[in-house]
């Protein structure tokens, strides 16, 4: 019977692929300890160790050697670092550098070498991050460079996280340019699609036209948002973390109203926004037109700053349909959460989420099917999938589970009603303590599961940590 090993090279080193590329995206999440491959405990050097004919077989495989990840380095990586690459060839590669949290010199001074004696051709990745704490190493920007210089560049997403700490000396503002820099030619690099970006500035050149996903978290003012983006024709996601974290002095006065000729502000192809933000940006709302958004995460305490009539008008205004809508906003009252069940917007919506909200005994009934409270027969009637917390143990148990088998499972008409046949797929109830009730609903949930032929639902009961 033949062997492994009588296999030819190609499929062997399929074979190898696999182990090294399991199931699910790679992302640029940093783990605890140094390592060479994202996602695995071992590396290709170890399948070069067990015989000869496999460590010929890695050399010629070279996407085995296209992903590279550093965390925390040391002078003991850089050897390894530069076999590594010179294996992976011209092969498009993913690199991620990872300092800790307070460096030393030792690893500044590794992490500095890395991008000048390592990583010799950066126009060959075509994904890097990089999260840099402390100062910016000199080699970082010109290795960009080269890539925007590229005759034709190859980098497609870039992950950048600068945790320099800012205080406004002489040192520091040298450090703030170079933030600007690294900024400014990521927006030159025309194969960019997708940049997360969380540093102190964001400042300097507007974004790429060809980068349809972002992920931002940096000072920016709130009246140069849109002026900055507005370019960005192509943006398709856009993640805006954390806009509190601006100067009081940035902020837009509550009093300033938009002129009614104020022109408009189009992004034809975003279709997913998510806003956390504790600032009132209703201005920066009136000048958006976003035809094809289809899902939007609302987030923070600016949400009270206005009510549900600026995200209608939003709507109207770039007359999209809504199919995922996120809203968590601590303190809104029951009567503020149902104005915005009752957008018409949101009632074809699959998914809602309803977080730091004060959840009621109302509000479930509301969410009933058919509904027991409001003023509609019943909202949202292709809903599939719901997130709601947190629930707290004063409100009758009975209405929550009462509320989810509705949801779950198809009932007859009710009083020559025609209910919708949509059924929830998943729900997750945020809890602070799970009851007996909630442990045998959940089981029945599952054993019912079990018995339909084609059925497929997710009920989970979450107790975060804090209330375990």
């Amino acid at each position: 019977m033949p062997g492994i090993n009588d296999l030819p090279a190609e499929t062997l080193g399929m074979i190898f692929l696999e182990i090294f590329e399991p199931c699910g995206k790679r992302d640029f999440t940093p783990r605890s300890t140094p390592f060479f491959s994202p996602e695995c405990p071992v590396d290709p050097f170890y399948l070069g160790q067990v015989c000869r004919w496999w460590r010929g077989v890695t050399f010629l495989t070279k996407k085995l050697w296209s992903h590279i990840t550093i965390v925390h380095p040391k002078p003991i990586h850089l050897a390894r670092a530069k076999m590594w690459v010179e294996r992976a060839g011209k092969y498009p590669l993913a690199v991620i550098i990872s300092q800790s949290k307070d460096p030393s010199e030792e690893e500044y001074n590794t992490t500095e070498s890395l991008f000048t004696d390592v990583f010799c051709h950066p126009e060959l990745w075509l994904k890097f991050g990089v999260s840099i704490n402390g100062r910016i190493p000199r080699g970082f920007l010109p290795s960009l460079e080269k890539i925007a210089k590229a005759e034709i560049p190859r980098l497609e997403e870039a992950c950048v996280v600068l945790g320099s700490r800012l205080n406004g000396s002489q040192h520091e503002k040298g450090e703030e340019l170079r933030i600007k820099e690294i900024w400014n030619v990521l927006q030159d690099i025309p194969s960019l699609i997708g940049l997360l970006w969380h540093a102190p500035y964001a400042s300097g050149t507007n974004l790429s036209h060809s980068i349809k996903n972002l992920d931002l978290e940096s000072f920016i003012s709130v009246d140069a948002f849109l002026h900055q983006f507005c370019s960005a024709v192509n943006l398709q996601n856009f993640i805006i973390r954390d806009l509190s974290k601006r100067s009081s002095r940035t902020i837009m006065p509550e009093r300033a109203l938009l002129p009614e000729n104020a022109p408009h502000i189009v992004f034809p192809h975003l279709f997913a926004l998510k806003i956390k933000t504790e600032l009132d940006i209703r201005q920066s709302l009136q000048r958006l037109v976003l035809p094809s958004l289809r899902y939007l995460s609302l987030a923070g305490s600016g949400l009270r700053n206005y009510n549900y009539r600026d995200i209608v008008a939003l709507f109207c205004r770039s007359q999209c349909k809504i199919s995922a809508f996120y809203l968590q906003c601590r303190g809104l009252t029951e009567d503020e959460v149902i104005e915005w069940m009752n957008m018409p917007q949101l009632c074809d919506i699959h998914s809602l989420s309803l977080l730091a909200v004060n959840i009621t005994d109302s509000l479930l009934l509301a969410l009933h099917r058919p509904a027991r409270h409001g003023s509609q027969a019943c909202y949202f009637k292709k809903l599939k999938h719901l997130v709601i917390g947190t629930y707290s143990p004063h409100i009758d148990a009975g209405n929550l589970l009462q509320m989810l088998e509705s949801r779950f499972w198809t009932v007859p008409s009710v009083s020559g009603q025609d209910l919708p046949e949509t059924e929830l797929e998943s729900a997750i109830i945020i809890v602070k303590s799970k009851t007996s009730e909630m442990k045998v609903y959940q089981d029945e949930l599952i054993e019912r599961v079990k018995s339909t032929t084609g059925s497929s639902k997710i009920l989970a009961f979450i107790v975060p940590s804090r209330h375990v």
